[in-house]
């Protein structure tokens, strides 16, 4: 005999982590670690946005300035300030953050998506909003981020 089990829409799971008084997630299947403040070797030719490179256990890894990307004010690193490596499409890249909170599962009907809050420069970051007891967390997409062809509305390169 088998029972028929009824089920709701499966949650997923995110890092979230903090730039200024926002707070942001990434989807935790594109997580690799999360490490400290590592020194960077900047690039030329690179955008703004990222510091450098960093040799993490012989691999080399770009690291992006979350702060820069978004066009926020630049910050002083404090002892919270971390990197949250990311593996998707293929490539491993640093997301540079204030610090990491914790990590959260979100039912698929609690996100909103981001085209219900109109056009933004940056909005193809964004997967979704997902409201929470202090406001507002904005979900992004971790590859959108990381890929080249989101810089600045055209391509860009990054040195891996």
């Amino acid at each position: 005999m088998s029972q028929s089990m009824t089920t709701g829409p499966v949650a997923e799971r995110f890092l979230t982590f903090v730039l200024g008084s926002e707070e942001y997630g990434v989807s935790i299947r594109c997580v690799q670690e999360i490490i400290g403040i590592l020194p960077t070797t900047p690039v030329p030719g690179t955008p703004s946005y990222v510091t450098g490179v960093v040799n993490l256990r012989g691999a080399i890894v770009p690291v992006i300035d979350l702060r820069r990307r978004f066009g926020m004010r630049e910050a002083e690193l404090t002892r919270e300030a971390c990197i949250i490596v990311t593996r998707s499409t293929g490539a491993t890249v640093g997301l540079l953050a204030d610090r990491v909170c914790d990590v959260v599962s979100v039912s698929p009907d609690a996100i909103q998506h981001p085209q219900t809050f109109g056009s933004s420069a940056h909005a193809q970051f964004v997967t979704g909003i997902a409201a929470h007891q202090k406001g507002a967390r904005i979900l992004l997409d971790a590859s959108a981020i990381t890929s080249d062809a989101a810089a600045n509305g055209g391509p860009a390169h990054v040195a891996a």
